[in-house]
């Protein structure tokens, strides 16, 4: 029995769904029932009914669970222990999504730590959910993380690091905008909304804010893009980077494209279509910032000024 066993099970009764389980877990659907399979076949009992509304809990499933979250509780505590440095004014630890650390830390944490030597950091990534919950839990003392303004949470106090903007990614030279037009105050090339229904969308299919915030805007447009997908990927730089390379095209922050993604491949829908898209530093309501947290967020502002496309 390992601690990914005891996810998986304690993930799908919390979810009561193979499927939304498997997305929540960022594996396959069918790699989660063999999963769940063999634990039972391993255990010698049934954690579950098959039932047409979904999975139902058997008694010796409802205990697996307590147990599961027990014993996951207890690992988390004493992994803590193991790799949290103190909190004193010159160590911090803080999570960001794994998207998040691939497109903005990475670029940016080397200089950070050339500048701040003296600065120690502990790091952890993982899914946007989870990332929360490390918080809640006090696992870690900072998020770094993108939100709607009108999504916000009261249970955490929000440092805003750069406002963003989501744009439309696509290779012209696969997938042509006839309604592609330079204008001022735009960085890329603007096209008329209604003319993505034309163009198979590759859509960013995780449960996370970012894919929650792209679909309600789209609604809230009146562009229903759903009969034009071809494609479906777990994690917005996967999303970027096949918009970029077939002849399909994307959605994304603008902060989370690579500088590997040429700029022809760039465009913008009409201001207002998508409101500014923040991304913030997350800390518990009653918390203050250290002098280390305080560096690197004044830092990571900073670093990130020229990047966005407008106020």
């Amino acid at each position: 029995m390992t601690d990914r066993e005891l996810l998986y099970v304690k993930t799908v009764m919390d979810e009561h769904s193979l499927n939304k389980a498997s997305q929540k877990l960022f594996i396959s659907q069918p790699a989660l029932s063999q999963a769940i399979q063999r634990i039972e076949m391993t255990i010698g009992t049934s954690l579950f009914y098959r039932t047409p509304t979904g999975l139902i809990p058997t008694e010796a499933g409802k205990k697996y669970y307590r147990m599961a979250e027990e014993i996951l509780r207890s690992y988390r505590c004493f992994i803590q222990e193991l790799t949290t440095p103190p909190r004193d004014e010159g160590a911090f630890l803080f999570a960001t999504t794994t998207s998040l650390a691939a497109s903005i830390l990475y670029s940016l944490y080397p200089s950070f730590l050339n500048s701040h030597p003296d600065i120690r950091a502990t790091i952890h990534e993982g899914p946007h959910y989870q990332m929360l919950d490390t918080l809640r839990q006090g696992y870690v003392n900072m998020v770094i993380l993108y939100s709607d303004a009108d999504s916000r949470l009261s249970e955490f106090q929000y440092h805003l690091l750069a406002k963003d903007s989501v744009i439309v990614v696509a290779n012209p030279e696969m997938l042509s905008f006839r309604s592609a037009r330079r204008e001022s105050g735009y960085q890329y090339p603007v096209i008329d909304p209604q003319e993505l229904s034309d163009h198979p969308y590759i859509k960013n299919s995780s449960i996370n804010p970012t894919a929650e915030f792209i679909d309600s805007h789209l609604a809230q447009n009146g562009l229903d893009l759903d009969g034009h997908i071809y494609l479906q990927i777990g994690r917005t730089c996967t999303v970027v980077q096949l918009a970029a390379a077939t002849v399909g095209f994307g959605f994304s922050p603008s902060l989370q494209i690579s500088s590997q993604i040429p700029e022809h491949c760039k465009f913008m829908l009409p201001h207002g279509f998508f409101p500014p898209y923040s991304l913030y530093a997350l800390l518990p309501a009653g918390n203050t910032l250290n002098a280390s947290e305080r560096i690197f967020i004044d830092y990571v502002r900073e670093s990130l000024k020229t990047s966005v496309l407008f106020e």
